[in-house]
C-alpha cells in the first residue's frame, strides 16, 4: 500500500526487485479470451461458455501509474518496469503490450535482462519498501474505500 494524494493509497499487487531491476506486477487472473492495447482506455473479455462479455479497464494504464508511485517513492533514482502478468488466459491472442506477459513469457522476458542494478540497490529498495507492506486489515479497508469511491 503506498500513499497518493488526498490522504488516498494505492495497492501494488506485486513488487519484484532484483539485480535485474525493480519490477511493478498486476496481476490478472482474467478467464477467456482477452484484447486489447496498451492504448486503449478498455480491454474486452469474452468467454466461450455463453458467460456476458465484460469490459475491463486497462490493466497497463491503471498499473502505469502505480510505477509512476514508486518511482517517485524511490526519487526517481530508479526505472520501475510496468509489469501485467495473466494467470489462467485461454488465449493472449487478442492482447497487443509490450506489458502483458504470461507466466512464461515474463519467465523469457525476465532470464534475458541483464543485471542493472548492484546489491546495495537492491537492499536498499527492499528496505524502503518493506515499510509499506499492508497488512491484512490495511487491504480490507482499502478495498472497501475504493468499492465506497466506485460506486459514488
Amino acid at each position: 500500500m503506498l500513499p497518493i494524494r488526498n490522504n488516498k493509497t494505492t495497492e501494488i499487487d506485486s513488487v519484484l526487485v532484483s539485480r535485474k531491476g525493480v519490477f511493478c506486477i498486476e496481476i490478472k487472473r482474467w478467464s477467456g479470451h482477452v484484447s486489447g492495447t496498451d492504448e486503449d482506455e478498455y480491454w474486452y473479455q469474452r468467454y466461450d461458455d455463453g458467460r456476458k462479455s465484460k469490459t475491463l479497464r486497462n490493466p497497463v494504464k491503471q498499473n502505469d501509474n502505480h510505477c509512476d508511485v514508486l518511482e517517485k517513492l524511490f526519487n526517481d533514482k530508479y526505472l520501475v518496469d510496468n509489469i501485467v502478468l495473466f494467470v489462467g488466459l485461454e488465449s493472449d491472442r487478442g492482447i497487443y503490450s509490450k506489458y502483458a506477459y504470461t507466466l512464461r513469457q515474463f519467465e523469457r522476458y525476465y532470464r534475458d535482462l541483464d543485471n542493472d542494478l548492484d546489491i546495495d540497490d537492491v537492499s536498499d529498495i527492499a528496505m524502503k519498501l518493506a515499510s509499506y507492506q499492508a497488512t491484512y486489515k490495511e487491504l480490507e479497508e482499502h478495498k472497501d474505500r475504493v468499492k465506497r469511491d466506485h460506486q459514488a
